[in-house]
């Protein structure tokens, strides 16, 4: 069930994407759904896995295996999956289809769909993973993903991401999930960088074929140097929102200078609403202080 309704979903969302169903604001719609519905889900009673090993009884409801949890959040993996074996979707059909679907039609298992990518990408262990990226689909609650960003000098700076996951209780643990993100650096005249070099990573492994960092560890670290003399950068991370994770990133001037110069949609989106709940806060905290 798992992997049927999160491929059937995730054709869903091209679909929507492709046809202009809600315009330029498809994905949007997607992500906004899954937050609403799928995060809630996860920070509560009834929280469980994409895959649950068994159905029980909690009181007064049953888990069921159709959830916002198995089909959205099941659609985000089956997306996380494409977008580190073939960004462009015609090419992942075509993959999927050469690879998975070109056997005689037959019930199919979560780790033999994921089987299939392993062996077949050619994609390195630190980048595609089986046994990690399978706790994708066995760990229950929200990934967290803190950020810190430091300024080394001489052009060189360093990210931090430290990840860990929130249960139905509101109780964060570590884990080591392999979690895909896109990152961009911008300078402060709002200008996108792209010529820096990863002078030491750990935990946190670039793969320049896919344009995208993998966190394979509780915490990952990459040191940049930036070849363009700036004294300011800033980091947008997740852009796309790549991985169905939740950023911990305190933001103060950056959200203001995001939501002007961002071009990813759903990065940009965040920053927006970061500054919206921060003058709601304000004007309600200074109101109360009358």
């Amino acid at each position: 069930v798992t992997l049927k309704e999160g491929l059937t979903v995730l054709r869903d969302m091209y679909f929507r994407e492709h046809a202009g169903i809600y315009g330029k604001c498809s994905r949007l719609e997607a992500v906004t759904k899954l937050r609403k519905t799928q995060w809630v889900q996860d920070s509560g009673p009834k929280a469980h896995s994409v895959r649950p090993d068994y159905i029980e009884h909690k009181g007064d409801f049953e888990v069921s295996l159709f959830t916002t949890t198995v089909y959205e959040k099941g659609a985000e993996i089956m997306r996380m999956i494409q977008e580190m074996i073939e960004p462009d979707i015609e090419k992942f059909s075509k993959f999927l289809a050469e690879n998975y679907l070109s056997g005689p039609i037959r019930s199919s298992t979560i780790e033999e769909f994921v089987d299939c990518f392993d062996l077949e990408s050619n994609l390195p262990s630190v980048w595609f993973n089986k046994e990690q990226f399978m706790k994708w689909f066995l760990v229950k609650g929200t990934p967290v993903v803190s950020i810190n960003w430091r300024n080394l000098g001489e052009n060189c700076y360093e990210i931090i991401l430290k990840q860990s996951t929130t249960n139905g209780f509101g109780d964060q643990e570590e884990t080591e999930m392999l979690i895909p993100t896109r990152i961009s650096f911008f300078n402060v005249r709002g200008e996108e960088l792209n010529n820096y070099e990863i002078i030491e990573s750990s935990g946190l492994h670039y793969y320049a074929n896919k344009d995208l960092f993998v966190l394979n560890k509780s915490e990952g670290r990459a040191k940049f140097h930036f070849q363009a003399n700036t004294n300011t950068i800033f980091p947008s991370v997740n852009r796309g929102f790549t991985a169905p994770i939740k950023l911990d990133y305190q933001m103060t001037y950056e959200a203001s200078f995001m939501a002007k110069y961002e071009s990813d949609q759903m990065s940009r989106f965040d920053a927006f609403q970061f500054l919206i709940r921060s003058a709601i806060i304000e004007h309600y905290n200074d109101k109360n202080v009358e």
